[in-house]
């Protein structure tokens, strides 16, 4: 396939997603479940709010289950979304760290194989894992402490995808913790654990600072046909309240 012909189905995938009946898809979002691991971005696209929600890791978090945490930064969703995943690797008592870096599909890089071709990716994350010892363990949860990520969350807190936010999904002691950071705010600012995160990043892609913006300053219109994965999440006791996850 040529690129100017994976430019146009492109671009026809983008017109009949647009004219596609929105709330059939919002429900689809919403209501799919995260279970693994995966680079796809289309089933992480849409498992995003359970993976945002920690649905495996709720699943998995019980008394005497190894700590796994997963830290997301939202640095406007069609901008940048950074991840990081630290848990246990196989049966041993060795940890590992995922680092995950999304950012806008670049088609001047899409490369098609003879064989196998990867139409997909200009849209997937960079990934790059790593060995995580037990120091720098230590230095995570201290960290976490800190911050008062293992406090109550700010309930009721509305988040939209053109802010720019932390969200903490993890197994901690045995226990479930869910809690949310969204910028400006005190809370926010106080972090000590992004900069334990940047120092042990090995993707080599810079951090998308927060900034002031609008609908209008992320999609150059107020057009609001025009605003691709644009959505609101809102913050609950334990979690994120799906109820009130909604696109605008």
């Amino acid at each position: 396939m040529s690129r100017i012909a994976l430019n146009k189905l492109l671009m026809w995938g983008r017109r009949a997603a647009i004219k596609a009946p929105i709330t059939a898809v919002f429900l689809l979002l919403v209501g799919c479940t995260y279970h693994q691991e995966t680079d796809n971005p289309i089933l992480r696209k849409l498992t995003w709010f359970g993976y945002l929600d920690g649905d495996d890791i709720r699943e998995a978090c019980a008394s005497g289950a190894s700590d796994w945490y997963r830290l997301v930064y939202n640095g406007v969703y069609i901008e940048q979304v950074r991840s990081y995943e630290i848990r246990q690797e196989g049966d041993g008592d060795a940890y590992a760290m995922v680092s995950s870096v999304s950012l806008p599909a670049d088609l001047s890089h899409v490369e098609l194989e003879a064989r196998r071709p990867d139409l997909l990716k200009p849209w997937r994350p960079v990934v790059v894992r790593i060995p995580f010892g037990h120091s720098q363990l230590d230095l995570l949860r201290a960290a976490l402490e800190k911050d008062g990520v293992f406090g109550p969350p700010p309930v009721g807190l509305r988040m939209s995808s053109i802010q720019f936010y932390w969200v903490l999904s993890a197994c901690h002691d045995g226990k479930y913790r869910f809690n949310a950071f969204l910028w400006p705010s005190d809370r926010f600012k106080s972090l000590t654990f992004p900069g334990l995160l940047a120092s042990w990043d090995k993707t080599g892609i810079p951090v998308n600072p927060p900034r002031v913006t609008s609908e209008f300053s992320i999609y150059g219109t107020n057009d609001s046909q025009e605003h691709i994965n644009l959505f609101e999440v809102k913050v609950d006791s334990d979690g994120l309240n799906r109820t009130r996850i909604r696109l605008r």
